[in-house]
């Protein structure tokens, strides 16, 4: 990985403006990345309209996207996850899941990243449906712990493989499995290395490697350092050393490394107890033993109320209550979460714990542990600074877990970096290329890597369409 060169305290922040959004976004608008190229933009143009963007960070270009199901919105907010999507040609992909109120109804979506397409509402009973104010979805999936467990041990879930299975084949033996799973559950059965041993031109339609691992179907997608792929021409055996492939579009480096994430996507719900899995077609091998590691759960806040909501992606239902042992009933919050309020996973600091800013024009900062089902008030220091509507919140990545977060203070352009370890909020950045507009509830800044491994900060600026990023130097 490569570092940032610039010294801290010599060279400032240096801001770069990116495409412009293609419309102004009001209250609801916010974004939400896929941890490796793309950022996607749900862009609530008015009260009853809403266009759904991707932006490629590699090239600074956006494509849009189906529209979402229900355009009427005041507040939403979406995450990206690994854990569940869809297979197409050759590679597995991810999906959005998108919580939306307007004051009188609210609605749950999934968009469909392999197939670009939003399923129904997925159901919001259990919710108030005149959820407002603001709102804040977050779910605690082990992608974001660097595909690690060690976290909520009560509902994180362990699929282990009791046989070994071919590529190409739809059905996958497990160990009985805890609890269901749903159509698009996206399980990580580990890694292999591809490794190149003789550099291939532009062109080439074979590659030499190190006797494979595992098997290959063909078409199946491998991803090079540096955001390249290369395609098999046909499937391969376990043990070759010659890969054919589609002609090449950039040459590959003698000594290169490919990272194979071995992913199963299932094409049929999977009650509890299941021993069997069906899948789409395998584009690898999997070996005996090999396990993936599953979480249902994801949670909101918001609403300018105290409580915690949990959604279980098996059950398709919500709860009010804990996933450990009896369903116990969330604490309340102390303080109700109103508008700018956030709640975010940080496995490298705690993994049972949830961050949760509370909004609402305070400085209060509640920890809420899941595992012993608590919640308590974090001290830190100077805690002068208060948020309220237009806060947003991103979270930093450090070896693959997500560690700190940035906190855009309303719409004064003002950043701070708040440090659970070290129970400190301290100044980090100051947007001063372009003025913001009127502030706006809605979560509109993340940071990414590129592939060389430095890290962006990215913001939408409120009612506004310009969008910016600026590099982190100590990251």
């Amino acid at each position: 990985m490569l570092t940032d060169q610039r010294e801290q305290g010599f060279d400032l922040p240096d801001w770069e403006p990116l495409m412009f959004a293609q419309a102004t976004g009001i209250a609801g608008t916010n974004i939400v990345d896929d941890g490796y190229r793309y950022i996607y933009k749900w862009i609530q143009t008015s009260a009853t309209a809403v266009q759904f963007w991707r932006y490629d960070t590699w090239n600074d270009v956006p494509q849009q996207m189906a529209t979402p199901p229900t355009q009427t919105g005041t507040v939403c907010n979406m995450f990206y996850t690994k854990g569940m999507g869809g297979q197409w040609s050759g590679r597995t992909f991810g999906a959005i899941y998108a919580f939306v109120g307007n004051g009188t109804v609210c609605y749950l979506y999934k968009w469909d990243e392999a197939t670009n397409t939003w399923s129904a509402n997925l159901g919001t009973t259990g919710i108030p449906a005149a959820f407002a104010t603001d709102c804040y979805l977050m779910h605690p999936g082990p992608a974001r712990n660097n595909w690690e467990g060690g976290y909520h041990s009560a509902a994180l879930r362990t699929i282990t493989t009791t046989s070994s299975v071919a590529a190409g084949v739809t059905s996958i033996p497990v160990s009985s499995t805890a609890e269901a799973m749903p159509v698009g559950a996206r399980l990580r059965f580990g890694t292999f290395n591809i490794t190149i041993t003789a550099a291939a031109l532009s062109g080439a339609v074979s590659l030499t490697v190190a006797a494979m691992p595992q098997a290959m179907s063909a078409g199946a997608i491998v991803s090079v350092p540096g955001g390249y792929d290369f395609a098999l021409s046909s499937a391969v055996a376990a043990g070759v050393t010659t890969l054919p492939i589609f002609p090449l579009q950039k040459e590959i480096p003698a000594n290169t490394t490919c990272v194979v994430e071995q992913y199963a996507v299932l094409t049929v719900a999977a009650p509890a107890s299941s021993v069997s899995l069906t899948v789409s077609p395998l584009l690898y091998s999997i070996t005996s033993g090999s396990t993936a590691l599953y979480y249902g759960n994801f949670y909101l806040i918001g609403n300018n109320a105290t409580q915690i909501y949990r959604f279980n992606k098996g059950a398709a239902a919500w709860y009010t209550t804990s996933a450990n042992s009896g369903n116990p009933a969330f604490p309340a919050l102390p303080g109700a979460a109103g508008a700018g309020c956030a709640m975010k996973w940080l496995p490298a600091y705690a993994p049972s714990k949830f961050w949760i800013l509370r909004g609402g024009g305070t400085s209060t900062v509640y920890i809420y542990d899941v595992d012993a089902n608590t919640i308590t008030t974090e001290t830190y220091y100077p805690s002068t600074e208060t948020f309220s509507t237009g806060t947003n919140v991103a979270s930093r990545d450090i070896g693959g877990k997500q560690s700190t977060l940035l906190i855009q203070k309303d719409a004064t352009g003002r950043i701070f970096e708040g440090n659970p370890y070290k129970n400190t909020l301290e100044p980090k950045l100051t947007q001063w290329k372009y003025p913001a507009g009127a502030a706006v509830v809605g979560d509109r800044s993340l940071c990414m890597r590129i592939p060389s491994g430095k890290e962006y900060y990215y913001l939408l600026l409120p009612s506004s369409t310009a969008f910016l990023r600026t590099p982190l130097i100590d990251g």
